[in-house]
């Protein structure tokens, strides 16, 4: 999962923000993921080069 995302321009799109469940990150963690592939806010996903994300935009909303 990751909360208080938003896009960030670097090499590539990508988004950067909290992260939550990631199998080799800290929960908590401020991020930037890999290369953004597709990206749907209002369904809360996103898919990157490495994986999918559910999309949360507070840290808070992050709860199973």
């Amino acid at each position: 999962m990751l909360g208080n995302y938003r896009p960030v321009i670097g090499q590539a799109f990508a988004l950067k923000g909290i992260v939550s469940g990631h199998p080799r990150l800290s929960d908590g963690k401020e991020i930037v993921t890999s290369q953004l592939f597709y990206l749907n806010s209002e369904i809360g996903i996103a898919r990157t080069m490495n994986r999918w994300y559910r999309l949360c935009s507070s840290v808070r909303n992050q709860g199973h």
